[in-house]
């Protein structure tokens, strides 16, 4: 009979649709589970590089404060040579004057200092001391004396 012919092109096409209806969430299912792990390896790949990151941060930090330790001593450093070099140049500033002048114009200098109200002190004026002055007239003395 012609029903019976309609039912089972009707059953045929249900059929159909779902064996496509199954194909098409397969491959729903197959693309979600690519796309889930794709994102989990990205994921672990941008865990790594943070990881990466952070080492690399760390090292930085690290080398920064290493730098900072190198020039602030090479800063004591330069600074110490420039002190001591300052204290040579006064030295020999010193030594120049006490070889050109005798003891009698050592002496003369120190008091007319002293005079003056000026404080003598050995370490900014390169003029001698007062033990200096005093040892430096009683050796002229002795001297003069010796003659």
């Amino acid at each position: 009979p012609a029903w019976l012919e309609v039912r089972r092109w009707g059953s045929n096409m249900m059929v159909s649709q779902i064996i496509i209806g199954i194909a098409v969430g397969t491959v729903m299912v197959a693309a979600s589970l690519y796309l889930t792990y794709q994102v989990y390896k990205i994921l672990i790949q941008q865990q790594k590089l943070i990881a990466e990151k952070l080492k690399l941060e760390l090292k930085v930090q690290e080398l920064e404060g290493k730098i900072e330790s190198l020039d602030s001593n090479h800063m004591e450093f330069c600074q110490g040579l420039v002190n001591l070099e300052e204290k040579l140049d006064s030295s020999i500033e010193r030594q120049k004057e006490l070889s050109q002048l005798d003891s009698e114009s050592l002496f003369r200098a120190q008091a007319d200092k002293i005079l003056k109200g000026q404080q003598i002190s050995d370490l900014t004026d390169p003029a001698p001391s007062r033990s200096e002055v005093k040892l430096m007239a009683l050796v002229g003395k002795t001297e003069a004396g010796d003659n």
